[in-house]
């Protein structure tokens, strides 16, 4: 059986809680950002192209110039 704790040291572990969970969010967005950029050119790269635009470009239908026909 777990014992009683006091409602004031339990807030305070729930706002410790909630700031760290914030840093470890900013974190992981940083490491996204990381993996996703070309350390030398800073410009995206294929782990953000897949990751990020191609989920993107598959769920969307492509235009047809004109209809196909089968005969």
């Amino acid at each position: 059986m777990s014992q009683a704790q006091d409602p004031a040291d339990l807030q305070a572990e729930i706002a410790r809680l909630k700031d760290e969970n914030e840093k470890l969010r900013a974190s992981n967005r940083r490491w996204i950002r990381i993996a996703g950029t070309d350390s030398l050119t800073k410009l995206p790269n294929k782990v953000f192209f897949s990751t990020a635009l191609l989920p993107q470009a598959i769920s969307k239908p492509m235009p047809m110039a004109s209809p196909w026909v089968v005969s």
